[in-house]
């Protein structure tokens, strides 16, 4: 089952502030590319008095399971900590949580850019990757 985590502050936009800002996650569970559950989970650490760039550890304890990240910015820091936890971070350009999401399950690869850890920087996802990540994934973490 894959679990893909968008970021988003009222439940319609994607946060356009850092993923790690964004008030709530909305998780999606998806198996077979069919979404079996969905919810909602609360971000403690969303005060941006709280926030601090250097914490993308405890977002992923609040992201526990989840495959994918979604976000539409991310601090520089955050996604090689992100791939270290065996997850996958995504940059969107869809500015609404429902566009993003069926633009993930359709696999248009053209609102989407992943972090390639070996070349340490944002670039074009496959469209067959994507539709990957959406059909499969593990749920084990590597750190």
């Amino acid at each position: 089952m894959t679990a893909v985590a968008i970021g988003t502050n009222d439940g319609v936009s994607v946060t356009s502030t850092h993923f790690g800002m964004s008030r709530n996650y909305i998780i999606y569970y998806i198996e077979n590319g069919t979404v079996k559950e969905k919810r909602t989970v609360t971000n403690p650490y969303a005060d941006p008095e709280k926030h601090k760039h250097a914490e993308t550890d405890d977002i992923m304890s609040v992201l526990k399971g989840v495959n994918v990240c979604i976000g539409r910015k991310m601090g520089r820091k955050s996604p090689p900590i992100i791939c270290r936890y065996g997850r996958v971070p995504l940059l969107t350009k869809a500015k609404e949580v429902n566009q993003c999401f069926d633009a993930f399950l359709q696999s248009k690869s053209d609102l989407f850019e992943w972090f390639s850890l070996e070349e340490n920087k944002w670039v074009s996802i496959d469209p067959a990757v994507l539709q990957s990540l959406a059909k499969t994934a593990d749920n084990e973490e590597t750190v």
